[in-house]
């Protein structure tokens, strides 16, 4: 059966704007120039607040743009759009909130210019974030403990880890004094004045007690990922010991 040339027509114009996805322009059209396109996201973000996105580039002409972005990873959204203005090579937007704990990846497809015209984007279209706490478990004095707050912080050389157990109050805790950013293990002890190369403890009732024990760093970003243990002063082992927190 032979089609006639008007539904061979309509039959070429619904492909085309099934192949535009998340949108598409008409009438006259000026093509976003994306040769050079970059995004950034806030590195950490709140659990139950949103993430501030960047966009920078130097081959989009100033003023507004829309653009098209997927979420994945911890949270997950299609198809999201958002507005910016792009001024002096940069522009931001918000996320959706964001409720999950955990690595978010947004991924933007599309920006489209105020003309319609639309640019896909295959390069430099993706960024990482995650939320603002993290996570720690270990054995101590052979009961398990897990603490969901835990955060790094890094002054100079002396990278310190945290996590704190609200109930029973509980903070386990260590130090590196030369961290260099690399994977790998350390071991550290307290009591030997000439390594300074840090310790771990934990705190109980206002009871400090620190002294030796090996770190093991398995990742440095997004997140900062290992497992430890450590024999405290009162001989007391820490074994067991996992950790997961932005990284400083």
């Amino acid at each position: 059966m032979k089609r006639s040339p008007a539904l061979f027509l309509i039959i070429l114009l619904t492909t085309v704007v099934v192949l535009m996805g998340c949108h598409g322009g008409g009438g006259q059209i000026v093509l976003p120039d994306i040769s050079n396109f970059k995004v950034e996201a806030t590195p950490t973000f709140v659990l139950g607040s949103a993430d501030s996105i960047t966009v920078k580039s130097t081959s989009l002409i100033p003023g507004g743009y829309e653009v098209c972005y997927n979420l994945t990873g911890a949270n997950v959204s299609a198809n999201d759009t958002a507005i910016f203005l792009l001024d002096n090579g940069k522009g931001t937007f918000a996320t959706p909130v964001l409720t999950n704990a955990g690595i978010t990846k947004i991924t933007i497809t599309q920006i489209i210019n105020n003309s319609s015209g639309y640019s896909s984007i295959f390069a430099n279209n993706t960024a990482t974030f995650t939320d603002s706490t993290g996570i720690m478990s270990c054995t101590l004095k052979g009961s398990a403990y897990r603490a969901t707050d835990v955060h790094a912080s890094l002054s100079g050389t002396v990278l310190t880890v945290m996590g704190t157990v609200w109930s029973p109050l509980t903070k386990v805790y260590f130090f590196l004094g030369h961290y260099t950013g690399a994977t790998g293990s350390t071991a550290f002890n307290a009591s030997d004045a000439t390594a300074g190369n840090g310790w771990a403890g934990y705190i109980i009732t206002d009871t400090i007690t620190a002294q030796h024990g090996v770190l093991t760093i398995t990742g440095t970003s997004p997140t900062l990922t290992g497992t430890f243990s450590f024999t405290g002063t009162d001989s007391s082992a820490v074994t067991s010991g996992t950790f997961s927190c932005p990284a400083p």
